[in-house]
């Protein structure tokens, strides 16, 4: 999974507020293991 970059606030958005958007997905990480809920970013 890739790092995102990181998020500053410019000079005049000190008081903005960023939201990012999490779901989560049933992920299956390996074939002898049941699905698992993991959280992601959209």
């Amino acid at each position: 999974m890739p790092v995102p970059a990181v998020l500053r606030p410019g000079t005049g958005d000190v008081l903005r507020r960023t939201e990012i958007a999490l779901r989560t997905a049933w992920v299956r990480l390996h074939p002898r293991l049941p699905p698992t809920l993991m959280p992601g970013c959209d």
